[in-house]
């Protein structure tokens, strides 16, 4: 029978893991950055010490597997093709497509938490001379318009 390393203790995971990071030129081997808060990260599944990551890349990977776990591996997708894919289909450039309505809310929002309402003022009636926009109320609607109808998308 083969005899398993098995880290006895909290004192045992962290010499082990000291040693690692020192092996890892305190890098974070998942996004390359120096270590400031490490953590010795091990395998779910098997147990197993894997590396020492960032704390909060440590966290970011757990989530990322729990998520895939629960929502993708029942579909018979490989968790290195769903990352790949997400990657790829990120990477896309979409720029010709429209604009998704729940966006319009949100970039008349930034316009007007932004931008000073004399600038808002300025601005909408740059496109609509004759508008009234005396009131926070009138200006974020014919921001929300002119978005709607494409226009201020290059504002902030």
């Amino acid at each position: 029978m083969k005899e398993t390393k098995v880290s006895k203790n909290f004192k045992e995971t962290s010499s082990f893991g000291k040693k690692l990071l020192k092996q890892q030129g305190n890098i974070d081997p998942i996004t390359g950055l120096r270590i400031t808060s490490p953590v010795v990260d091990h395998d779910h599944n098997t147990g197993h010490i894997r590396a020492v990551l960032q704390r909060e890349v440590n966290s970011f990977e757990g989530k990322v597997i729990n998520a895939y776990n629960r929502y993708i591996r029942h579909l018979g997708v490989p968790l290195e093709v769903a990352l790949n894919g997400i990657i790829d289909y990120n990477k896309k450039n979409y720029n010709s497509n429209p604009i998704h309505h729940t966006e319009i809310t949100k970039k008349a929002n930034r316009i007007c938490l932004n931008l000073t309402s004399q600038k808002q003022k300025d601005l909408i009636l740059n496109y609509v001379p004759q508008a009234q926009v005396k009131n926070v109320k009138s200006r974020k609607k014919h921001i929300r318009k002119l978005l709607q109808e494409g226009f201020l998308w290059d504002v902030l």
